[in-house]
């Protein structure tokens, strides 16, 4: 069987194949960069945030992550407030993944997972998402998807060492903040649900 062919495309970063390593190198400190500006905006989220949460999470790889902030004693390990698809990766105009906010509910039953739901739906009633819309509900989770488009985001990174961009995430997490009583309810009602041994 006859290997393929290189396409012209291909032939053309062949004959510039010290260039294009180079930007590969590039684009790994891009996103390098980019998870340790996401690290530091879920620490400040930490400090600046009420309702006690006490506990940062990134999830995923470089070019897919997600930051979330937590209390410890939430039970299982990704339940918490989360901003998903906010790496260099997700911010391509042609990526399918949009920008959103999202409660997550891990390791819940059935029953369990609607219970929280239902509970963080209810509350999310009396919270005021303003330009943001209304709470969606997929899986093991409510969301919302963010206002801001893919470019405005791209925009703000590059503007003034990125703090616009800073900003624009840590309002998306003081805007889920608020069902953090929503949360408490919902996990307490499911410690009081399971069955003890």
């Amino acid at each position: 069987m006859a290997a393929e062919q290189f396409n012209e495309a291909e032939r053309y970063l062949l004959e510039r194949w010290g260039e294009v390593a180079d930007l590969r190198k590039c684009i790994s400190d891009m996103e390098n960069k980019q998870t340790q500006r996401l690290e530091n905006i879920a620490k400040r989220a930490i400090d600046s945030l009420p309702g006690g949460l006490n506990e940062w999470m990134l999830f995923g790889k470089p070019t897919k992550r997600e930051i979330g902030v937590r209390k410890k004693k939430w039970v299982n390990k990704f339940t918490g407030l989360w901003v998903a698809n906010i790496s260099l990766e997700n911010l391509r105009d042609n990526h399918d993944s949009e920008p959103r906010a999202y409660v997550y509910f891990d390791g819940f039953d059935d029953a369990l997972l609607a219970s929280c739901i239902n509970t963080v739906n209810l509350h999310a009633k009396k919270i005021d998402l303003g330009k943001f819309g209304q709470l969606q509900q997929k899986k093991e989770s409510v969301w919302y998807p963010f206002p801001e488009t893919k470019a405005d985001l791209i925009r703000m990174l590059t503007d003034n060492n990125g703090e616009a961009f800073d900003e624009c995430i840590i309002k998306h997490f003081e805007c889920l903040a608020q069902s953090v009583p929503a949360v408490d309810e919902a996990v307490e009602n499911a410690k009081k649900s399971r069955p003890t041994n």
